[in-house]
């Protein structure tokens, strides 16, 4: 019974001791697997760290980077306020020579006129209608007083711009269109048949002031009674109490505030002199 008993014990005990050594094997591999995971760790935070070292010396490239471009921009803002000083400055300069220029090409038409309304006719000789229509006015006029005179452009209703041989002449002519409010263009021969239109002599402008004066129409025309050009700068009056208004340049114009925006404007020296309706001959 005693071996039978040392026996069982003995089993028992082998049994328990596989068990402790199974338990043993099972804590050894757990044991390599957290070192295996350990040494990862281990790596992966070496990994980070060197990763890290990678994004500060990126950092402190940018940023080295950025000063510089900072510095750039600041030397660019300079150079570009420099070049700002010298457009402004070339631009002032270039409306001196572009208003001292205008001026000359005004004066060079001194002894100039140009006259609206007349309607074109066939083989027309311009220098006989001017003196035609000086006599209407009353002044008597030769062709031989006419340097040159001629159509504006190929239009049906093109102006005729007169080129007098002095300036007394045209002076005299000019002075004379406050005779035009009773003259129609059937006066002037009866190859006009009954052509109403009313004719009007203009200064002869320069482009530049052509745009000036009807800028100032449309700008100022409801609040001024009166509108016109005075060798070849346009002038504005609110009514024939108030002071007139000297308008030398488009900044003029631009720069005049008022409320207006209409150009019903008083008949003029300057006046848009379209015929309301157009005859052929």
């Amino acid at each position: 019974k005693k071996l039978t008993d040392m026996e069982t014990n003995y089993k028992s005990t082998k049994s328990e001791i596989q068990s402790i050594s199974t338990n043993v094997a099972n804590l050894a591999n757990n044991f390599n697997k957290m070192k295996i995971d350990l040494d990862n760790v281990i790596k992966s935070q070496d990994f980070i760290s060197k990763e890290y070292d990678k994004q500060n010396l990126l950092i402190t490239g940018l940023q080295t980077q950025i000063t510089d471009i900072k510095k750039g921009c600041a030397e660019t803002k300079l150079v570009n306020k420099n070049l700002a000083k010298t457009c402004t400055d070339l631009r002032t300069e270039l409306e001196k020579e572009k208003s001292a220029l205008n001026d000359l090409q005004q004066y060079s038409r001194r002894n100039m006129v140009d006259i609206h309304g007349i309607p074109r006719l066939n083989r027309e000789d311009t220098d006989k209608l001017v003196t035609v229509l000086a006599g209407k006015m009353g002044l008597t006029l030769l062709k031989s007083d006419i340097e040159i005179s001629h159509r504006t452009h190929p239009g049906a209703n093109a102006p005729i711009i007169v080129k007098f041989l002095s300036r007394g002449t045209r002076n005299a002519f000019f002075d004379k269109r406050k005779n035009l409010r009773n003259i129609r263009v059937r006066d002037l021969g009866d190859h006009f048949g009954d052509c109403g239109h009313k004719i009007y002599v203009n200064e002869s402008l320069t482009t530049q002031n052509v745009d000036i004066f009807k800028a100032a129409k449309n700008k100022f025309g409801r609040n001024n009674k009166y509108i016109w050009t005075h060798h070849g700068i346009t002038f504005m009056k609110k009514d024939d109490r108030s002071d007139k208004i000297m308008l030398k340049s488009m900044t003029d114009v631009v720069g005049y505030v008022t409320n207006s925006n209409n150009n019903n404007i008083a008949d003029t020296d300057q006046e848009s002199c379209k015929p309301k309706f157009s005859l052929a001959y």
